[in-house]
């Protein structure tokens, strides 16, 4: 048995900042590909747009009716096409996503023409998707109308409805806080189980772009089964995703009001020529984003995708077969090698941008909440300051600016101290840094101190900065920002075992007892192993029927292997796994 255990790289549930990571990882292997294929969708769709808004626009300009009713409906039937074709050239990149972690690799042009001979599919997902959410949005209205004019009857009475004289100023007053509370009441759980709702159906395309046999509708019930007890991680994902994405939306915005200006200053006049020319700029520096954007889009879609189908259907656990699939996912995580002072080699997972931004989306939300109520507390202590001075009629001129600097370096020591004080008592994690499962280092693998965590918490406003660190983090071999390089550290992600306690029943207890003399468990290999452990594991998360299935398969596949003849009559195969496990286990302690 000299196969390496295959519980050493065990198939892992992927967290939120791990499917974005993955999601980038694979955005950077194959950018080419992707690019193109988001090139081609997005012509489709931009051309025959072009096209019906310059339909419109001759109408304006000649009076053309005739020009108007033939170019329109034309226009308007490509559109249609051009979006369901841009629909299909997208999913092709979730495909083709899917087949390198699977390690089926597919070509671009291999991937879209599949999509494409169904992408009139993807367009009745779009459009039911929009009738589901457009009658979400309809209901919810509807229900804030009927209790706004409940609360209005509340609050003013029925004759003061019913009444033609204008309300006065504090009834007005009264509708106006009663609305911002109902507002408040209802708008906020309204967003998070819109949240929710669209977390539940985020990957049907995938769905139907991978699985020959789903159809269009059937996918839409297909992503919720799949998302099921996964929505908030989802939900999580879709705001890591947005704060990726935020810089490249930031830094459009700024050349486009850089252009506008440029414009403004050669022609301050206001010709149009400029004015259309400063547009023209805008809208393809937007087309250009939307095409470099999409697939990261898409390839976080297709690791979500390989991950929920492993978490609810075991999807790579399988005896027969060991292609090796199952890891794929880890393996695109950079790892970096380092040297301790001892001499001594270790090899570690880099963090991620997605766990690191995930951590600083949780460090940041603290900070905040931690904000409020620092200066809150210290206006209220100034102003009860101010005001004993006043009535004892003390001479405070310039207090309140001193009070201010005094609040600002406060805040300041507070801010930069949080991080300071965390990664060096907690050993290279802030409460961000632990909720994302990753800590910071040094280069040599010895715990962080004191002088590198005040240099990295010095420098993160500047690696802040137009999002200097992101783009460091994002492009760099070692995913270093300006305040790593500086301190010489490297944020990796935790070696946390991923085992989870495996409940065997009295029954396979009782079978793994003589088991050993009615199998030879020896022909029973560590990796092959592992593949029952991970099962066993991971049961609990799978839906009835996955679970049922693969139990068979799997019970199959090791009777097989163990050269077992018969299995006793009522043992279920998850019983026969169970007692398996345990007599391979006490057999071959040193596995």
């Amino acid at each position: 048995m000299s196969s390496q255990p295959r519980s050493l790289t065990p198939i892992q549930f992927l967290s939120a900042g791990n499917i974005l990571s993955a999601g980038l990882q694979l955005y950077r292997k194959q950018f080419k590909e992707y690019a193109w294929l988001a090139a081609v969708g997005t012509a489709w769709f931009v051309v025959p747009l072009i096209v019906l808004v310059g339909s419109v626009f001759g109408f304006v300009q000649s009076g053309n009716t005739g020009w108007l009713i033939a170019i329109v409906p034309i226009s308007l039937g490509l559109l249609l096409m051009g979006f369901a074709k841009y629909q299909a050239f997208a999913a092709a990149i979730a495909r083709k996503s899917f087949g390198e972690l699977i390690l089926v690799p597919e070509t671009a042009a291999a991937a879209s023409q599949y999509t494409n001979r169904r992408m009139w599919g993807f367009w009745l997902i779009s459009f039911l998707l929009s009738l589901l959410f457009m009658g979400l949005f309809i209901g919810f209205y509807i229900l804030l109308t009927i209790l706004l004019v409940i609360l209005i009857f509340a609050v003013t009475g029925l004759d003061a409805i019913t009444a033609e004289a204008t309300p006065d100023d504090a009834t007005l007053m009264a509708i106006g806080f009663a609305t911002l509370g109902l507002l408040a009441v209802v708008g906020i759980p309204a967003i998070i189980f819109f949240l929710w709702m669209l977390a539940r159906f985020f990957v049907p395309e995938v769905v139907y772009a991978i699985e020959p046999a789903s159809g269009a509708a059937a996918s839409l019930g297909r992503s919720w089964n799949l998302t099921t007890k996964s929505g908030w991680r989802v939900v999580l994902l879709l705001m890591l995703v947005v704060a990726v994405l935020t810089p490249f939306q930031v830094l459009f915005q700024v050349v486009s009001s850089l252009l506008q200006l440029l414009a403004i200053s050669l022609d301050p006049v206001g010709n149009d020529g400029f004015f259309v020319s400063s547009f023209v700029g805008s809208y393809a520096l937007g087309i250009g984003l939307s095409i470099l954007l999409l697939p990261i889009w898409q390839c976080t879609k297709a690791v979500l995708y390989y991950d929920l189908r492993s978490r609810r259907e075991g999807m790579g656990l399988t005896i027969e077969s060991q292609d090796g699939s199952a890891a794929s996912v880890m393996q695109l995580f950079q790892r970096v090698s380092l040297v301790t002072p001892e001499s001594v080699e270790l090899e570690f997972t880099l963090a991620g941008i997605g766990n690191r931004i995930y951590a600083i989306l949780v460090d940041y939300t603290i900070l905040l909440m931690g904000s409020i109520l620092f200066w809150t507390v210290w206006g209220i202590f100034s102003y009860q300051l101010l005001t004993y001075l006043e009535q004892a009629e003390l001479d405070y001129s310039g207090l309140s600016l001193w009070l201010l600097a005094i609040g600002l370096l406060l805040f300041f020591i507070g801010t930069t101290g949080y991080f300071v004080g965390f990664e060096v008592l907690r050993q290279g994690q802030t409460p961000g840094k632990r909720a994302a499962k990753i800590r910071v280092i040094r280069d040599d693998g010895r715990p962080i101190g004191l002088a590198q965590a005040v240099l990295r918490s010095l420098i993160q406003p500047i690696d802040f900065f137009l999002f200097l660190g992101a783009f460091l983090i994002f492009f760099g071999k070692r995913e270093k920002r300006l305040g790593d390089w500086a301190a010489g550290t490297v944020v990796i992600q935790e070696n946390r075992a991923n085992q989870r306690a495996i409940t065997l029943s009295d029954a396979a207890k009782a079978f793994a007892v003589d088991l050993p003399q009615q199998a030879n468990l020896a022909k029973l290999q560590p990796d092959q192993f592992a593949v029952i452990s991970e099962y066993l594991q991971r049961r609990s998360f799978m839906s009835r029927l996955a679970e049922a299935e693969l139990s068979l398969n799997l019970a199959r596949q090791v009777r097989s292997v163990i050269q077992l003849e018969t299995i006793p009559d009522g043992m279920t195969s998850d019983v026969f796994l169970e007692a398996a496990y345990l007599a391979y286990q006490e057999q071959f302690s040193g596995y």
